[in-house]
């Protein structure tokens, strides 16, 4: 997976034949963190658009997305847990909120 500065795109590339295999666009914004499954083809995105990703390798365009609060400020982060069951999403809110 790379990302190119100034776009809002994960690109997924092969490394045997050195090509794009798969770019996945959908953020508005530029993307702050990557998360990637252990267990399948899942991977996370968190944006500075307020929003967080679920793509599928496989699959061209995301198959599920969390908006954040609009009272979310700073940088989001994601992190799926060893199983790849379950994943965390962090941000921080403004005047000292939840």
């Amino acid at each position: 997976f790379t990302g190119t500065k100034g776009q809002n795109a994960i690109h997924y590339w092969s490394v045997y034949d050195n090509k794009i295999l798969r770019k996945f666009r959908g953020h508005s914004d530029k993307i702050l963190d990557v998360s990637i499954s252990p267990a399948d083809d899942m991977f996370l995105t968190a944006s500075k658009d307020r929003t967080v990703r679920l793509w599928n390798v496989q699959q061209a365009g995301c198959v599920g997305q969390m908006d954040l609060p609009s009272q979310s400020e700073g940088e989001p982060h994601v992190a799926f847990d060893g199983t790849g069951m379950v994943f965390a999403v962090t941000v921080a809110m403004a005047g000292k909120q939840g």
